[in-house]
């Protein structure tokens, strides 16, 4: 799994995947110099189930040009797309609606399925 890890959701996701030792691939939207991380973070990289990726946008806050940014990078490199909740009004909602347009696959949460 790629993400950015950056809602509650995906960070309660995260927690899921680090303490199950699954694969993942951790992307920030800052120099991984300059990251701060929390301790379970470090033992996943150290343990080689984790991966992180620094994308380096020349700002220190994630704002929302940032995060759709970092949301695109990350869509180009999947193979499998799935997005846990959206509004067609919020800026993932129109992302999600340009990748559709531009011949991605987008699939929905399902739980317990």
């Amino acid at each position: 799994m790629i993400s950015g890890f950056h809602s509650p959701l995906e960070q309660s996701v995260l927690e899921v995947l680090l303490a199950a030792n699954a694969p993942c691939v951790i992307v920030i939207a800052r120099k991984l110099e300059e990251a701060q991380l929390p301790s379970a973070w470090v033992q996943a990289l150290e343990q080689g189930t984790a991966a992180m990726v620094g994308i380096d946008f020349k700002r220190r806050r994630l704002i929302g040009e940032l995060a759709a940014r970092r949301n695109d990078w990350i869509v180009h490199r999947c193979e499998r797309i799935v997005v846990a909740h959206t509004s067609e009004a919020g800026q993932l909602g129109r992302q999600v609606l340009q990748w559709q347009m531009s011949g991605r696959s987008i699939q929905p949460l399902t739980v317990g399925g």
